[in-house]
């Protein structure tokens, strides 16, 4: 689960390396965003002479991996070692060209078509 203030690391490679969260999609009332959730994020770290994003810049992007359990639909969990999102465009299209890394399971099960398009570009499922 993140909530507003944690720092992430970047699974793709749009050149920013490290982002904090300041916001969660989805109502006011929402607290902690999950895998498959929408967030807005800031931007705090990136890579030198990169062209796609900026230091300080807020841009969408979609949570892949967090260290908290999220329960399957078989009926397992699926955590990770870190916490990991994917940052997009306005339009939900990826800024990178591909994913690095694994995308947890969780991602997979949502309903909804924009996170199954991103998600198609992933090399591994955990």
């Amino acid at each position: 689960m993140l909530i507003k203030g944690s720092r992430c690391q970047v699974a793709d490679n749009s050149g920013a390396l490290e982002v904090e969260v300041i916001g969660i999609y989805g109502g006011t009332s929402k607290k902690t965003a999950v895998v498959g959730d929408f967030i807005k994020i800031a931007v705090k770290k990136i890579i030198p002479n990169n062209k796609n994003v900026k230091m300080g810049e807020v841009v969408k992007a979609l949570v892949v991996r967090t260290k908290y359990p999220t329960k399957n639909n078989d009926g397992g969990f699926s955590f990770a070692g870190d916490n990991a999102v994917i940052l997009l465009s306005e339009n939900h299209q990826i800024k990178g060209s591909r994913v690095t890394g694994f995308v947890c399971r969780s991602a997979f099960e949502k309903k909804d078509d924009n996170i199954r398009k991103i998600l198609t570009l992933c090399e591994m499922v955990c």
